[in-house]
């Protein structure tokens, strides 16, 4: 069990540095996120859906693959400063300050973030004025302290405070929705209304203040209490609004929309949908080895290791630890028949954490009349927020060859990679109906700046055409050796005019 526990930890920290926020699909990611008037038929869904008040014929989507890595610390750049960097001798020519290395965190914890879809093919389509669309989606976080580099760049140093501090969320969500758009003259309004099938939920997260310290005398680590929690049973809702203009004839369109707006999942929340679910859910827990709505709370500690505890022959490695993992649940409330128990309470997350085999569910050791109690105990409803965004844009059409397009957006809230901070995009497409190419340029928000291009071939069948669109992003920087991120789509769908 302990094989697979640590196989979930590392393959969620593996996804961190894989995937990173996204932009929707190639075109968005060579535009830049300069998108809001461009996107067009079921790319409409989750930019604008006003857009589909204009549009005619039919779209669908064959296959789409967007890979993203993203992080706040690590560039080509600064990893070729550092290439054969001498990081002690002050005199050396080749000298590279460690203090320099920590300032490129300004601060700020290790973070990594992910948002990755997958759209599904053939489903995802629209016509004329209404999309359906259905995909996967995972989001991903991973914070850890500083003090887990400053550690391994200075070493252990005495009388030095270190908090090792973990925290990481992944989530695996069905999203399916349906979209319509509605011509009012020369104005266009839509809306999506969204469900969110919530699969997996794993979060491992720290419920204290970890503390390391070595002495002179001695070596200590108190308060490292990390919790694994999983979850399924999710389900819940979203909507996006949008408004926007019919381009004019001299080729000038205009565009508002708000996305997941009022979006919201609910974990160990059971519907009726669930029961279609249950072997899925069956095989998950069977995998994981902790049960349902169960977490698993870790806690490790060094009580006063000294000089000569380490060098007594006789103590071995395990003994220097003070290891132990129990199986809890969690809950905001402690029902009084559990107030005798030895139950753990986190200041940092105010919850309680009661150990499943003092539970009275299938057992004789209380009482079980507050059954009403230990259902609110097992539910353990957990609230997760989408991250809401407000973007509008403009974008003019010169001729059949060239379109400039200016978006602005900002996050409503903090929730995963959104940041409640402006970022302007701009982007342009040039080139013929059959090959054309992108360049977008973004700056604030939640990369900071952005470089992207991108090319599509379209190549016509019977009453439409093929598209292969390809889109690549440098993140945080303009550059290869600058960028702490690379956008990569690829897509291909068809398109009946």
């Amino acid at each position: 069990m302990k094989i697979k526990i640590t196989y979930i930890f590392l393959t969620t920290i593996l996804f961190n540095f894989l995937f990173s926020y996204f932009n929707k699909d190639p075109l968005m990611v060579g535009l830049a996120g300069a998108y809001n008037t461009k996107a067009s038929g079921y790319k409409s869904v989750g930019i604008n859906p006003a857009n589909l008040a204009f549009s005619n014929g039919i779209s669908m989507n064959f296959m789409q693959f967007n890979f993203n890595y993203n992080n706040n610390f690590v560039t080509r750049e600064r990893l070729n400063n550092l290439k054969g960097a001498d990081l002690e001798n002050e005199t050396a020519s080749n000298y590279f300050p460690k203090n320099e290395i920590l300032n490129y965190l300004e601060g700020d914890p290790i973070k990594n973030n992910i948002i990755l879809n997958v759209p599904f093919s053939f489903v995802c389509f629209s016509s004329n004025t209404f999309a359906i669309n259905s995909e996967i989606r995972v989001f991903t976080d991973l914070e850890l302290s500083q003090d887990f580099f400053k550690f391994a760049l200075y070493g252990n140093e005495i009388d030095t405070l270190y908090n090792f501090k973990i925290n990481s969320n992944s989530f695996v969500v069905m999203e399916s929705s349906f979209s319509k758009g509605f011509r009012l003259g020369n104005l266009g309004l839509g809306f999506t209304l969204k469900y969110f099938k919530g699969l997996i939920g794993v979060s491992y997260l720290t419920i204290d203040n970890p503390e390391f310290i070595t002495t002179s005398t001695q070596i200590q680590l108190s308060g490292s209490r990390y919790l694994l929690r999983q979850n399924t049973l999710g389900n819940g809702f979203g909507l996006d609004l949008g408004i926007t203009s019919k381009r004019t004839d001299d080729g000038w369109k205009f565009g508002l929309s708000i996305i997941d707006l009022f979006s919201y999942l609910d974990w160990n929340y059971k519907t009726y949908i669930d029961e279609q679910f249950e072997s899925f859910y069956d095989d998950f827990y069977n995998q994981t080895g902790i049960g349902y709505n169960e977490s698993k709370l870790f806690s490790l500690s060094i009580d006063s290791l000294n000089l000569e505890d380490l060098n007594n022959d006789d103590v071995e490695l395990g003994d220097l630890f003070i290891v132990q993992d129990t199986d809890v649940y969690e809950s905001s409330f402690l029902p009084i028949q559990y107030e005798s128990i030895e139950y753990e309470y986190s200041t940092v997350t105010k919850k309680y954490y009661i150990p499943t085999d003092s539970l009275c569910v299938g057992s004789e050791n209380f009482d079980c009349d507050e059954k009403e109690e230990l259902k609110k105990l097992e539910q353990n409803v957990i609230k997760f927020d989408y991250p809401t965004s407000l973007n509008f844009g403009f974008s003019k059409r010169v001729d059949e060859r060239q379109m400039y397009i200016l978006d602005i957006s900002t996050g409503l809230d903090n929730s995963f990679n959104n940041k409640e901070k402006w970022r302007v995009s701009v982007g342009g497409e040039f080139g013929t109906q059959i090959f054309p190419f992108r360049l977008g340029f973004s700056y604030g928000g939640y990369d900071s700046i952005s470089f992207g291009l991108g090319m599509s071939l379209r190549i016509p069948s019977n009453k439409g055409y093929f598209s292969f669109d390809i889109g690549l992003g440098f993140k945080g920087g303009d550059s290869l050796d600058s960028a702490n991120g690379l956008d990569f789509g690829f897509g291909v769908n068809w398109i009946q005019n």
